[in-house]
Parts: structure tokens; sequence; C-alpha cells
């Protein structure tokens, strides 16, 4: 049989609007999205439309979110989880979607409406899993640990990037470790979810001043193992953990999707006056350098320890466009420049 290459045509003709549904597709699989209500929602939105994308995205994450509230409240538990993690995956894309509106009011309530889902899906969901909270510098962050039906006494800490959604790190790492038998803490970070619309705080690039307290949840756990604890970093998530391994040296091993190590350069490009002080005209310092420098020279790179496993995933992606992506109003929304 003779097989032909084909073409893979975009779901969008907007390149933004494509690497949206391609990432939300991705996690079908894993249960956070249904392909079927995903492309008759988007049908129709035209290239460019940012509100008619987020009108398409905020219909469905309601229809999806009434459907789980009718199944959870006539005692229909394995589908009211399964409607709330799609609902608090579609809310998600709602988000972002209101980051090119700038439009921080129903940005809120959008992602009120995400964390209503999440909550939704956490009280209805037969994974075992526990609510808990993780003491941070003078105060706590939220975190969620998953224990998985046949416990190894291994454990995974999930960490997200800079906007991911807890539904679409559900997607990412959390549901297949727990069929392999990891324990999953996600939890979120300072400017990460709830952390920034709600805490309102920024993110920090030291971050093994997350990473270790963390970690002391986890080695806390009944029956996990502390030789048996890795680490899981997807998008700027990845940045974060390789460095925070520098100076944490008890995690066993550590996954980074993909392997970031410049974390500010899609920033300079899109945004340059806002994150960097610099006019598009004035030379600008290697964007690693210039991040450091600014954070203060106590935060090196990278410091001697003993050595760690990393894996780097490559994941191929779509390329996003020149559009401002979602950081910006999430930069707006935390009340300044990021905060170091």
């Amino acid at each position: 049989m003779t097989h032909r290459p084909t073409a893979i045509h975009p779901f969008s003709a907007d390149p933004d609007f494509d690497f949206e549904v391609r990432c939300v597709l991705g996690g079908c699989s894993e249960g956070v999205s249904d392909p079927g209500e995903v492309l008759a929602a988007i049908a129709g939105v035209r290239k460019g439309d940012h509100e008619g994308w987020y009108t398409a995205w905020s219909g469905l994450a309601q229809r999806t979110l009434a459907t789980a509230h009718a199944a959870a409240a006539g005692g229909h538990r394995v589908s009211a989880a399964a409607a709330y993690l799609r609902a608090s995956s579609y809310a998600a894309v709602c988000v972002n979607a209101l980051s090119s509106l700038g439009d921080d009011e129903r940005m809120e309530r959008a992602f009120s409406r995400q964390e209503d889902a999440w909550t939704g899906f956490v009280a209805n969901t037969d994974v075992d899993v526990t609510e808990l909270t993780i003491d941070y510098d003078a105060g706590t962050l939220p975190g969620w640990w998953f224990r998985p039906a046949r416990a190894t006494g291994a454990a995974v800490v999930a960490v997200n990037g800079s906007d991911g959604s807890r539904a679409a790190l559900w997607a990412a790492c959390v549901g297949p470790a727990l069929r392999r038998g990891y324990s999953v803490l996600v939890f979120d970070g300072p400017g990460q979810q709830s952390e920034l619309f709600q805490g309102r705080s920024h993110f920090r690039p030291d971050w093994e001043h997350v990473l270790t307290p963390v970690l002391e949840v986890v080695l806390s756990q009944p029956g996990i193992d502390g030789a048996r604890v890795a680490l899981y970093g997807i998008s700027q998530g990845s940045y974060w953990i390789a460095r925070a391994l520098a100076f944490e040296h008890r995690y066993a091993a550590a996954i980074t999707d993909p392997g970031l190590v410049d974390v500010a350069t899609s920033w300079e490009r899109h945004h340059r006056p806002a994150c960097c002080g610099y006019s598009t005209r004035e030379t600008r310092p290697s964007s690693t350098r210039k991040w450091h420098s600014e954070c203060g020279s106590r935060l090196p790179l990278l410091a001697p320890g003993p050595s760690v496993r990393v894996r780097t995933a490559r994941v191929g992606m779509p390329r996003r466009s020149k559009r401002s992506d979602a950081m910006t109003s999430r930069i707006s929304l935390a009340g300044s420049r990021l905060h170091c």
C-alpha cells in the first residue's frame, strides 16, 4: 500500500486561535475537551475576531458548566466530574481570549468560572484527592494532592507555566502519572492562577524558594519514598524547575517540557518597553543577562551541587503570531512590571 503525505490543515486561519484549539484538543484523551463540541463552538469565528472568539468559548464553557451542575444535582458524579473538567478547560481559553481585549473585569469573571468548574471536578472525581495548603513565605499556597489507585511510593510535583490552567496540567501530567502509580501534587505558585487573580502575587525567578516548601509537604505525606520524588515543569515552569534544581537537590529527577533556558526572549520580542524598560530603538543586552541583572546578582542561573537527572522533552507546537499573548494582561492585572 502506498502512503502519501497529507497536509495538516489548521483549525483556524488565525494562528493564535489555531494554537489554542490544538492545545485544547491535544488534551481530549485525558478528558479536558471533547472534539465535537469544541469544533462546533468555534465554527464560523473569523481570523482576528477576538470578541467572537471569546463569545464562542464563553458559551461553550457556560453550557458545559450547566451540564456539570445538573449532573451533580442528580447524583451522577462521573458525568459531573467529566463535565466540570471540560468546563474548567474551556473557561481557561476564555481567560486567554480576554487578554487580547484588555478587559480585566471580564477576565476575572471568566477565571472565577474556571475556578468554580475546577472545584466541581475535585468534589466529584473518583480520584482520591485532598486540598491542602503549603506554607510559603509569610502566607500559604493552595495545593491538591492526588493519590493513585495503586500507590508505589513515588510522587511527582507538577509545576504549571505562566498562564496554563490546572485542567491543562491534568492532561499533560496528572492523569498519566496517576495511572502509573505516582501520587501528584498540583499547586498554584506565586503569580500563577489563583495566586495572580486572587492573591495578586507576582512571578519570582528564584523558584527554589517555592519548590523547597512544596517538597516538604510531599515528604510529609504517608507512604511517600523521599528518594522517589520527581519534578515536572511545563512551559515557563520548565525554566523554573531547571533553576530550582541547582539549589534544591533532593528531587530525584525532573522533566522540562520543553527545555526552556531563556524565559525573557518572547517577552522582549512582543513587549519590550513594558517588560524590560527599553525602547524598540535601544540596544539591549542578552535577555537572560538582563533578566538576572535586574533581579540581582544574588540569583545566578546555576550553582554548584550534586548532579540531577534532567530529561528534556521537545514538543512540537505551532508558532505564535505577533499578537500580544496573555502575559501582557497578566502582568498588568498583577499591578505593575515583573517584581523579582
